[in-house]
């Protein structure tokens, strides 16, 4: 099962790089030249710390590989209800791929016991169909 999770997808339409730090994600999107830090917000919210400062947007119905690795400490990307989670090591590149089927607010967290308040570290994304996430990509550029 797990090597044909590893070898599901041949040519992903959408490569997300990953990098874990204390106490936030960095997200890079090398085809469309989008690098950007995800913190946890501290705003009081519906779910306080399952939001982020902007939420990462991403087509659904592609198929996606995230490549995800560390800067400091062990940590773990963990997207429960997308099936995903892989250890971000530092010097370690691990990779795992995923389809998104339905359009909405997707959340996780680090699951690793990486340091005080490692479960702040959220993950939020937002999937979208692709016109959309075309058009937050470029909005997105234009203010770089």
């Amino acid at each position: 099962m797990l090597y044909q999770q590893e070898s599901l997808f041949s040519q992903p339409e959408i490569v997300v790089k990953v990098i874990g730090h204390q106490w936030y994600w960095e997200y890079n999107l090398p085809e469309i030249n989008i690098n950007f830090d995800r913190i946890t917000t501290k705003e009081r919210r519906i779910f306080p710390l399952a939001d982020v400062n902007e939420r990462l947007v991403l087509p659904f119905h592609k198929p996606l590989l995230f490549l995800v690795s560390s800067r400091d400490v062990i940590h773990s990307f963990a997207l429960p209800s997308l099936g995903v989670k892989a250890d971000a090591n530092p010097g370690r590149l691990n990779s795992i791929n995923t389809l998104c089927e339905a359009p909405g607010w997707y959340v996780g967290q680090c699951s690793e016991l990486c340091g005080s308040l490692h479960s702040n570290i959220a993950i939020s994304f937002e999937f979208v169909n692709f016109k959309l996430f075309s058009i937050w990509a470029k909005l997105l550029n234009e203010t770089i």
